[in-house]
């Protein structure tokens, strides 16, 4: 039967001609040994890598790829180390041609399932030097090249994943944007009810899960009492019976820092409610943490007790009875709160994009 060479230089990190010695009918037969048996020649499939643009070996292709034998032969045929010249090939050899060749592995196993050694008869090939007799220079020049190709395959793969997750970016971005846009539109016509009248909130669905929400929250918090103190269906609330409109005036959005990865911001606000009027800050957004990736609104305590000082320090300027002053401001610190989550509307994609990738 035919005497078979893989040739490969530089393989194992040795600086000299090496090879496989194979016995096979045709470099065939030898592609489809390696793809039934890809364990036992794993070690040279690891460190082939065909020159076509695909950063991955022989290796992990067989692992992954459905191969046929000739395709297998055809990335063989590509393949090249480190070095132009240093290219594997799989060609017929004579004995007496392999004098200046190092015969360093035998990659086919010696047992009787081994397919082409059963077919050959032949005693397997001894290799002429192990690495117990391996010296310092021959290790060194092992982990040279092993780092080397850990470089250039880890590296290859991490850019690939760079540039799909940049393109990944680019296209949520685009999809964020135009969410914001039909949100701004929708904002738009929501200030248009606020400026005539804001308690218009207190009647719908959402406003009144959001209530039950901020109750719910205030508990868990305190542990005793929930220091908001409002009935739980804002159709009841006092704020409903006053003949005075609650108006809403130029809302605009405040980000005070300008670093990506801090999120929170303010909504700011003119309230006026009869002969009460006064300028509202409502904090929105909450996170810090660059990688929050919630578009839910971030409802807090931490909200509505700041919300809550501001309207105490002009709280005796309210239109109503001051025995009924604090409930009608714990009334309005709900609404504000709410509203100034709706106009949380800043981008997750660029702050996540400003992460080194």
């Amino acid at each position: 039967m035919p005497l078979y060479a893989i040739l490969h230089s530089d393989i194992e990190g040795l600086h000299e001609k090496s090879c496989t010695l194979v016995h096979a009918g045709s470099p065939v037969e030898i592609a489809q040994h390696m793809l039934a048996h890809p364990k036992q020649w794993q070690a040279l499939l690891y460190q082939l890598y065909p020159d076509d643009g695909d950063s991955r070996s022989l290796w992990q292709r067989i692992q992954a790829d459905k191969l046929t034998p000739e395709t297998l032969l055809a990335l063989i045929n590509q393949t090249c180390c480190d070095e132009p010249a240093e290219m594997v090939r799989i060609q017929p050899v004579q004995v007496q041609s392999l004098n200046q060749v190092k015969v360093e592995t035998r990659w086919i196993g010696s047992d009787a399932s081994d397919y082409l050694d059963s077919m050959s008869g032949d005693p397997p090939v001894s290799s002429a030097q192990t690495l117990s007799s391996s010296t310092i220079e021959e290790l060194l020049a092992i982990y040279t090249q092993l780092r080397r190709r850990k470089g250039r395959e880890l590296s290859a793969q991490l850019n690939q994943m760079r540039q799909q997750v940049i393109a990944e970016f680019d296209s949520i971005r685009q999809r964020e944007l135009e969410f914001t846009a039909l949100q701004e539109t929708l904002l738009d016509q929501l200030q248009t009810h606020f400026a005539f009248d804001a308690r218009s909130l207190l009647t719908t669905i959402d406003f009144e899960r959001f209530v039950h929400s901020m109750l719910v929250a205030g508990l868990e918090k305190s542990g005793v009492t929930p220091p908001l103190q409002v009935a739980q269906s804002p159709a009841d609330w006092v704020l409903k019976t006053l003949p005075h409109p609650l108006q809403l005036q130029n809302i605009q959005i405040i980000r005070p820092s300008k670093e990506p990865e801090i999120t929170e911001f303010f909504v700011e606000m003119q309230v006026s409610l009869g002969d009460w009027s006064q300028f509202l800050s409502v904090p929105v957004g909450g996170s810090k943490d660059g990688l929050s990736v919630s578009y839910q609104p971030l409802y807090t305590t931490q909200q509505w007790i700041e919300v809550s000082y501001q309207i105490q320090k002009n709280l005796v300027k309210l239109p109503i009875a001051p025995d009924l002053q604090l409930g009608l401001a714990q009334e309005l610190v709900c609404l504000l709160t709410y509203i100034g989550e709706l106009f949380n509307i800043t981008g997750i994609v660029d702050r996540l994009g400003s992460l080194q990738i």
